[in-house]
């Protein structure tokens, strides 16, 4: 596109310091920025200067140390031949001369390698013990020299007063101060403490990205059903360089696994030849008052059109009620609640491409803010004339700018969350809570917000394939541990009893603990397959799974069956005591008593 001078649709990326990369990788750069993105309002989880650690704001405070270990002996030796080479060889020198020499070179290395040092440099330690010992040496070798002079003399002396010493005043803290080194410390604990934060984020949103609440199962054939639904002649909704099917059906086959079969049928279609369609469309159109914030920071309130996804989804329902067709996407087969019914072969995903007109200049989006979204059966697409369309989100104090004609990027994380549950990366979900950070929400992939264009190839990362792939995994452990719990619980409800012991060698026991064996096995290949991201041996054990999961609930709850009728009629009889024989007797002959001499009420005669 641009060795042809056309930059029509190239729009610009955003300039991040965090990538999810098209392997298993990411990466962060933590000298670069301060960079920012994410919702310009009432944006929760925002990129902001202080979401990754800041190497110069905790460091920089502190001075510099410039010794490299692999120089440090060579450097000293060179002062040390400077230094005696300023020393004419007709000078004599003493013991204590020389020593003092020596310090001082050892002072002049100090003060450029050693103060204010950040880091635990060995030479320095080394350097800074020898001149203790050599204050040592220059004390008693100052001593014997004055007593020597004080013995040719002839005067009596004390060996250990009368001396002093010939010397110099060196700082020997130039060797490092250990406060400069504590507060290293701390700014190295705080900085990794940082990283790690940075680290887990980047395992919680990209590694491993939260999946949709209901379970996700693999199908053997994923069949998509494209509409593409058009009102105008404008352009061509379906052109290479708008919304390429050929794009959709190479990316969509990534995201199935060998063997797994895969179709992709295309359907176009005009709206006014569907006056119901047409009618469920106009039903679902909405305005609202969108605030906004202009490049100059100016605040302006916008109308925007969009569609209500609920109410389009009812209205096609009923459509594909009264006339039999379109939806037939993922029932209640493919969001199961047990074993049994999550055994769906075919998968299908209605895709409905919205490319509407529009008549008042302002383009049609989904719930306001999305071209594309995912729906219990099918997947929504909206195509609009505009290429060039300010976002509800920002980069770094610019609007991030969105081709509206080319909703293929959309449309794949879309897809993507249908089948196997992945939501965007900048969402973590858990049962009770949904968190944003938009800190990964970064990449040349399909479902990164801040890199609009164009499209990359791969659309989907490496990493986001293992996920949905993991997901199938996942959620067959889910549900055969469900099943399996569901035996355990009817085995729990029967307790064993000398009545049902006499059955008890009539019972499947045998086959019941040989199918729990056979589960537990699938969950050990399974979880080992996982772990060296073999997907498709993990999935190829599926199906087995499933059959010896539900081979135990069935062994179980026939065991469950033979002990409950045994427990009843074996028990029906009543076993009293003599105690409680006498007591209901006495109650027996008080209540008859009582029945009989109670005082009876005279009724008045009345003439």
């Amino acid at each position: 596109v641009l060795k042809s001078g056309d930059g029509t649709g190239v729009l610009e990326n955003c300039l991040v310091d965090t990538w999810v990369g098209q392997g298993r990788y990411t990466w962060v750069d933590l000298s670069a920025g301060p960079f920012s993105w994410g919702p310009i309002i009432g944006g929760v989880g925002v990129r902001e200067t202080h979401s990754l650690p800041s190497v110069s704001s905790l460091f920089e405070h502190l001075p510099e140390g410039r010794a490299t270990s692999e120089s440090l002996d060579e450097e000293l030796e060179r002062m040390a031949d400077q230094h005696f080479e300023t020393i004419s060889d007709d000078q004599e020198m003493d013991e204590v001369e020389l020593i003092n020499a020596e310090l001082d070179v050892y002072e002049m290395f100090a003060l450029e390698h050693c103060a204010s040092r950040q880091r635990h440099i060995p030479l320095c330690e080394e350097l800074r013990e020898w001149v203790a010992s050599l204050e040592d040496k220059l004390i008693q070798t100052a001593r014997n020299q004055n007593a020597a002079a004080l013995e040719e003399a002839g005067e009596n002396h004390d060996p250990l007063t009368d001396i002093v010493p010939n010397l110099r005043d060196h700082r020997w803290t130039i060797f490092g101060s250990d406060t400069h080194v504590a507060n290293f410390s701390v700014a190295r604990d705080l900085f990794l403490s940082e990283l790690g934060s940075t680290i887990s984020s980047s395992l919680r949103f990209a590694v491993t990205p939260s999946l949709a609440s209901p379970s996700f199962h693999s199908h053997k054939k994923l069949s998509f059903l494209l509409y593409v639904v058009s009102d105008h002649d404008q352009y061509s909704p379906t052109s290479p360089v708008n919304f390429d099917p050929e794009i959709l059906k190479r990316e969509l086959q990534r995201l199935c696994l060998p063997g797994q079969q895969f179709q992709l049928a295309v359907h176009k279609m005009r709206l006014g030849d569907d006056p119901a369609l047409a009618l469920g469309f106009s039903q679902a159109v909405r305005t609202a008052v969108i605030p906004s914030v202009q490049h100059g920071g100016t605040f302006q309130a916008k109308t925007r059109r969009y569609l209500d996804s609920k109410a389009l989804q009812h209205q096609l329902l009923e459509v594909n009620r009264n006339r039999g067709r379109w939806v037939r996407g993922k029932t209640a087969k493919h969001k199961a609640a047990s074993m049994q019914e999550s055994e769906s072969e075919v998968l299908e995903v209605p895709i409905f491409l919205l490319s509407l007109a529009e008549p008042s200049g302002m383009p049609l989006l989904i719930d306001k803010h999305y071209l594309a979204k995912s729906l219990p059966d099918l997947v929504l697409v909206v195509q609009n004339q505009d290429q060039a369309w300010d976002t509800h989100l920002a980069c770094n104090n610019k609007t991030i700018v969105w081709n509206l004609r080319n909703p293929l990027r959309s449309t794949l994380g879309a897809v993507a969350q249908h089948v196997a549950g992945i939501l965007p990366p900048h969402i973590s979900h858990s049962e009770d809570t949904t968190s944003q950070d938009w800190l990964w929400a970064t990449g040349s992939h399909a479902t990164s917000p801040t890199c609009p264009s164009p499209l990359p190839h791969p659309a989907f990362s490496q990493l986001y394939l293992d996920t949905v792939h993991r997901s199938y995994a996942v959620s067959a452990l889910d549900m055969s541990a469900i099943t399996v719990n569901e035996g355990i619980h009817a085995l729990a409800m029967q307790g064993t009893n000398a009545a049902s012991f006499d059955l008890a060698h009539k019972l499947p026991l045998g086959p019941v603990l040989e199918e729990y064996k056979l589960v537990r096995d699938a969950w050990m290949m399974i979880v080992a397959h996982v772990r060296r991201l073999q997907y498709a041996q993990a999935v190829a054990i599926l199906p087995t799974l499933r059959g010896h999961s539900l081979r135990f609930r069935e062994l179980a709850n026939e065991v469950a069956s033979a002990l409950h009728p045994i427990v009843c009629t074996r028990q029906r009889s009543l076993h009293l005591g003599w105690s409680q024989i006498a007591c209901l007797a006495i109650l027996s002959l008080a209540f008859a008593l009582f029945s009989v001499l109670r005082p009876r009420k005279i009724k008045p005669k009345i003439n």
